[in-house]
């Protein structure tokens, strides 16, 4: 799950821009859907916002070393909250989460666009959030999170298969996962990942809490029904933002073991795990230490086999950056260094 800082309020004139720019948004529809025929040569898609800014973030994508780095300057992508971005399988796409309105979280919705940024279509017109968008590997569906309880009273988020073209919700997959309220309240989920040969999904859940939003474990589950849903992780009280080793073999993750402090204030002991499946008990191996550091998000390379994630280590002047390592926390080099930035969100292919 994201970490989220406070949003300053919108001037007026920022409003009316906002609105102009969600009518044009709104027209587009998913029928301009073109076909993207160029492949993609860069390995890492990417979300970054200004230190500056708590909600403009924009896509970025690099080569696999991190240079060559590119923004996306998206036409008629209006005020610039997007965020969890994902190459397709066959890196023609990117696919990720847009904020309509940026101030509120209920305006999320999912948009798709090109490897260059051309052909920007919008796919959900839920007006709930719906966020952590993924293509399966044949394309016809996405993989997402979507929220069904109440606006302004309760969350009630599950994994869901939606229509690549339309949004329309194939499958919930986590419905009931854990019932911790028989009135209202159901687990919520989010930080979903496929495995790299698309048969296994990972996410994040409180279904082991019945106060929701106060401690979050690692789960996995096959890609079709049956689904199979198993807890691997036992020990942080956030563990989040998972991702597959190449071989399937491994979850890396990141998790707070810090005081009791909400996530969105702990901006320190942030750490790097993984733990390997199929093993009981299940045992997690620290590979970042730095108390003062905020490392998260990380994902486990194909390419290199090294783990990439994004670290505050270097915080002053660079924001955060993507950095890599090794598998067993040796080796940390940084890859992106760019001045007065924080790096959000990443995703390899």
């Amino acid at each position: 799950m994201q970490k989220v800082w406070n949003k300053p309020t919108l001037s007026l004139l920022l409003s009316i821009l906002l609105l102009l720019g969600v009518f044009s948004l709104s027209q587009m529809g998913t029928a301009e859907a073109a076909a993207c025929t160029k492949v993609a040569t860069q390995k890492v898609v990417f979300s970054a916002r200004p230190l500056a800014s708590t909600t403009s973030s924009s896509i970025y994508v690099a080569n696999a070393d991190g240079r060559g780095e590119k923004k996306l300057n998206v036409a008629n992508l209006g005020l610039p909250y997007n965020d969890y971005p994902k190459w397709s399988w066959d890196k023609k796409q990117i696919i990720f989460t847009k904020r309509l309105n940026e101030g509120e979280r209920y305006s999320e919705e999912i948009f798709v666009m090109c490897s260059d940024g051309t052909n920007l279509r919008r796919i959900t017109t839920n007006n709930v959030p719906d966020s952590w968008p993924a293509f399966t590997p044949d394309g016809s569906k996405i993989l997402a999170i979507h929220d069904f309880g109440t606006q302004g009273e309760f969350l009630q988020t599950d994994v869901v298969y939606m229509d690549a073209t339309t949004g329309e919700i194939l499958e919930n997959l986590t419905s009931g996962m854990l019932v911790v309220d028989s009135d209202t309240q159901q687990s919520n989920e989010a930080d979903t990942r496929f495995s790299f040969d698309g048969t296994q999904i990972v996410f994040g859940s409180d279904g082991t809490n019945p106060t929701p939003l106060v401690s979050t474990q690692i789960y996995v589950m096959s890609a079709t029904i049956p689904h199979n849903i198993t807890r691997v992780t036992f020990d942080g009280q956030w563990d989040t933002d998972p991702a597959w080793s190449p071989d399937g073999q491994y979850i890396v993750f990141d998790s707070y073991r810090g005081p009791t402090l909400p996530p969105g204030g702990a901006l320190t002991n942030w750490f790097i795990f993984k733990v390997q499946l199929g093993v009981t008990p299940y045992a997690e191996t620290q590979l970042t230490f730095g108390v003062n550091d905020l490392d998260i998000v990380p994902f486990w390379r194909g390419d290199t086999g090294k783990i990439a994630f994004i670290s505050a280590r270097n915080a002053n002047p660079y924001g955060t950056d993507i950095f890599t390592m090794n598998t067993n926390g040796s080796s940390v080099t940084p890859l992106t260094r760019s001045f007065f930035r924080n790096e959000n969100y990443q995703d390899w292919r």
